[in-house]
């Protein structure tokens, strides 16, 4: 039975009065607030204070309800909420969208700004109260809670019953001890055994994974995943976002030779990898490619580390880029230099009036200055130390040694306005010293 909504509305309106008020006295006195459930609204008051940064949307608003500290851990911040809204609209104007796996509703939020109708399912019966009364007060009248666990017996009925032209999931990474699972088989609900469900229903099902798995097991576990979006968030990738394609693949028309005839036949269209950098006013960055792209591509390397002088410019691409696995692509589209085989960083030089070869701005990742360059040996790592005089980032790239080991042989600690990188370029191992310009 769901919690009384009068309580709820109560409970809600003290955590917003008490926000500032130490959560284990409010504890400690809650006999003396008869009406008040106080752990729901001691848990209130600390996931406000956690999603200030995170889903700033949500923690503006007085009235909310955070029940337990997990719906505030595992919610996507506002930027990939918005990310995911965006997406939807993109495959689907207008959906009626079934969010199967529920939790604190920031993704059913933003989608429903952009959809007809969004239902929501949310197994936790206290979670599902509270989500129904956030809803009613952020004004979202198009979002439908239901109390009920989506599974393998019942998704068929209940994707009938709402009738969705998309289906979205965020299963859970951990199994029921708590502990972290490594393969998508093995996510809660497992999402492989909804797909023919989805498909009866829908011709789309948008998923969200962990970010730290492979993609080419995930296309190889789900042969209808079209495209994969590696989303990154200041800086950190942060999810990956399947799309499954009831339709795919896609017949597409062309040509091809047999001896010296050309004959018409029908290729499929190559999957697609979307690298994704967000911030909190949107998309920076954004890169898509197919893998059979990034296998032709062909880099200019560097020949000998000597060409490497102070001004020119080393490129780092983002986190999702180098997650998404274009490592030769970029260096080909952006028409930088790649110091190595298996070192992903890249040079661009500056000319005569200062300005950069390639596009400073444009080119997704950060930007050095390098400042010197030094041998990877004894003599080098003095001259770096006494150059450093105690401060600097440290990174360590295609090399026998962490970054914090090559900090620790270099006697500095993290932090000041310099970056030192230890890496191998074109065979051999070298030092140099740096500022970031972007």
């Amino acid at each position: 039975m769901g919690k009384n909504e009068n309580i709820l509305e109560r409970t809600a309106a003290f955590a917003s009065e008490h926000a500032g008020d130490d959560c284990d006295r409010l504890l400690f006195n809650a006999a003396k607030y008869p009406g008040i459930d106080m752990r729901l609204a001691v848990d209130t008051i600390s996931g406000r204070k956690r999603l200030s940064r995170k889903l700033p949307d949500f923690a503006a608003v007085d009235g909310l309800l955070y029940p337990g500290r997990l719906c505030t851990e595992q919610c996507s911040s506002g930027a990939c909420a918005a990310y995911k809204a965006s997406l939807v609209q993109s495959l689907v104007p207008g959906a009626v969208v079934a969010d199967i796996t529920g939790g604190l509703g920031a993704d059913a939020c933003r989608m429903s700004r952009v959809c007809s109708r969004v239902v929501c399912f949310e197994r936790n019966a206290l979670l599902a109260d509270c989500v129904r009364h956030n809803f009613k007060v952020l004004g979202r009248d198009n979002i439908e809670v239901r109390n009920e666990e989506v599974s393998q017996e019942n998704i068929g009925l209940l994707l009938s019953a709402s009738e969705p032209s998309l289906v979205y999931a965020d299963p859970a990474r951990r199994n029921s001890g708590g502990g972290r699972t490594f393969s998508i088989r093995d996510y809660e609900p497992d999402i492989t055994a909804f797909v023919g469900d989805v498909f009866r229903h829908c011709r789309y099902f948008l998923v969200k994974i962990s970010p730290m798995e492979d993609l080419d097991s995930v296309f190889e576990s789900l042969p209808q995943c079209r495209e994969i979006h590696v989303v990154s968030y200041a800086g950190e990738c942060k999810e990956l976002l399947l799309v499954l394609d009831r339709d795919w693949p896609v017949p597409v028309a062309g040509k091809e030779m047999q001896g010296a005839v050309e004959r018409s036949h029908v290729a499929v269209e190559k999957r697609k990898r979307v690298a994704v950098s967000l911030s909190d006013d949107g998309i920076t960055d954004i890169f898509g490619f197919s893998k059979e792209e990034e296998a032709s591509a062909s880099p200019y390397f560097l020949e000998s580390a000597d060409e490497i002088r102070p001004g020119m410019v080393l490129y780092v691409p983002s986190p999702a880029i180098l997650k998404a696995g274009a490592y030769n692509l970029f260096a080909e589209k952006f028409s930088l230099t790649k110091l190595d085989v298996s070192t992903h960083l890249y040079l661009g030089r500056s000319g005569e009036d200062g300005e950069v070869s390639g596009r400073l701005c444009g080119i997704p990742g950060k930007a050095y200055g390098i400042i010197d360059v030094f041998s990877f040996d004894k003599k080098g790592i003095a001259e770096v130390s006494d150059k450093i005089k105690g401060r600097a980032d440290v990174t360590a790239k295609n090399i026998p040694l962490s970054s914090e080991e090559l900090a620790r042989r270099l006697k500095i600690k993290s932090g000041g306005g310099l970056h030192v990188w230890g890496c191998r370029a074109a065979g051999k191992n070298i030092l140099f010293l740096a500022e970031r310009l972007q």
